[in-house]
């Protein structure tokens, strides 16, 4: 795994409230912060994520939100199978092209910061 994505997914579950809030209202920063993760996402440089490159992805971001090992043993196992993973992938390509491109991905992005405010209890 690439340790720049490692890092950079972080970003995904940051106690930051105020962070997360500007990288949602502020398009400027939004458009900065999912194109440091896009790049590192997009791994061939084509400038589109193709399925596996969003597997990587996903399964980055379930491992951080995975507190022990048997609970990502467990989620593995029941929701990372690659048919959820193609659902997932083609709910975000929302073009249907069988590649995400950046307009989607930032959506994605800004979705996932509204997630982790929620779950904060913000919003």
């Amino acid at each position: 795994m690439n340790s720049e994505l490692s890092n950079l997914v972080n970003i995904f579950f940051s106690p930051d409230i105020n962070m997360c809030k500007e990288i949602i209202t502020n398009k400027d920063k939004l458009s900065q912060e999912s194109k440091k993760i896009f790049d590192a996402v997009d791994t061939n440089k084509d400038g589109l994520i193709d399925f596996n490159e969003f597997a990587v992805l996903i399964k980055e971001i379930e491992k951080k939100s995975c507190k022990t090992p048997e609970e990502m043993e467990k989620f593995e196992k029941n929701y990372l199978t690659p048919e959820k993973i193609e659902k997932t992938f083609k709910a975000f390509d929302t073009n249907h092209d069988n590649m995400i491109d950046t307009s989607e991905f930032q959506e994605i992005f800004k979705e996932m910061m509204e997630a982790n405010l929620i779950a904060h209890g913000i919003k």
